[in-house]
């Protein structure tokens, strides 16, 4: 599963985390591999795992922008770590993040509680949309 931490908060030095993530997070690794992408600095995002000590539930932290498109990092960080797009599962709050998972055939959550509106993000049909961590889990449970 890769988490995208939005292009929106990549100054952001105190990126607070949703209620409910840190608990996920720890269900979602007793089975799976985690990973974080994002466009922000791979400093920041080190900095913001540390602040909450969940670091350690992280495979790996890629930090990648492209002028030419989302799809392309994605790409780029699947041959990276040798990862199939058919075995990772992209969270995202932005509409561009379904966009660019679409390109490269990733399975996507949007989660509402992020940048886009959930009309927003239900224009580009993500393969799931949710309100809540928990469903998050419950998707998982049944890949």
């Amino acid at each position: 599963m890769i988490l995208n931490v939005s292009t929106k908060l990549r100054n952001s030095k105190d990126i607070k985390l949703f209620p409910g993530i840190i608990d996920l997070l720890i269900s979602l690794k007793k089975e799976y591999k985690i990973g974080v992408l994002s466009s922000n600095s791979k400093e920041i995002i080190m900095d913001t795992l540390k602040k909450y000590n969940i670091e350690i539930l992280f495979e790996f932290v890629y930090s990648d922008s492209s002028v030419f498109g989302k799809n392309l990092v994605l790409k780029k960080m699947c041959n990276k770590y040798n990862i199939h797009p058919l075995d990772v599962m992209y969270v995202g709050d932005e509409d561009r993040d379904i966009i660019a998972s679409k390109k490269v055939n990733i399975k996507t959550i949007a989660v509402t509680w992020g940048f886009n509106s959930k009309e927003k993000l239900s224009r580009e049909k993500p393969d799931y949309l949710v309100d809540s961590p928990f469903q998050i889990l419950e998707i998982m449970s049944h890949h």
